[in-house]
């Protein structure tokens, strides 16, 4: 018999022929699979909206625009400079980061420069810390007040917090080592 093929599986089908000149992981391949089955066949699933993965091969210019961020983030960059680099429209640039990374340019910006002073944050115990306000200002922060309030929403606790955590775990090792 004639096994239809529902829409969103159409969808997902189309998403894997986009892939990147790299070829998907067998992990991948799988969930692809799996997402297949579950809409084709019926189920006790049956009805239920399943989405493809936000981490799914993301087009060039996506991928681009990543890379520009992890480069310059330290610096002042804004959207435009992201739609620059991208080389494509503004709207193919918020959609291709919603669809393929379910986020949008501007937060991967944030999500990056938190990363980064997360670590540097946690590395500035053994480096004669750096004040929170010099750290928020390399990481592209313009504002110590704002980073302070993005940094807690991220990571539940304020960058004051994460140095004397790490402080402590510092001092910890150092004993133990001593000890």
């Amino acid at each position: 018999s004639h096994l239809e093929i529902p829409q969103q599986s159409r969808k997902t089908l189309s998403v894997v022929g986009q892939q990147a000149p790299s070829r998907p992981s067998a992990e991948h391949a799988e969930q692809i699979l799996l997402h297949l089955l579950l809409q084709s066949i019926p189920n006790s699933h049956s009805g239920m909206q399943l989405s493809v993965p936000a981490q799914t091969a993301a087009p060039y210019y996506v991928r681009r625009v990543e890379t520009f961020i992890r480069e310059h983030a330290r610096e002042q960059i804004d959207i435009e400079d992201m739609i620059r680099a991208a080389s494509v429209s503004a709207r193919s640039v918020y959609l291709g980061f919603r669809r393929f990374r379910n986020t949008t340019p501007m937060a991967y910006l944030k999500e990056v420069r938190l990363n980064l002073a997360r670590q540097a944050l946690l590395e500035a115990p053994a480096h004669k810390a750096m004040p929170v306000t010099g750290i928020a200002l390399d990481c592209g922060y313009e504002s110590p007040s704002q980073f302070s309030r993005d940094y807690r929403a991220r990571f539940h606790e304020t960058p004051t917090e994460t140095v004397r955590r790490a402080s402590r775990s510092e001092t910890l090792s150092r004993d133990d080592a001593a000890g």
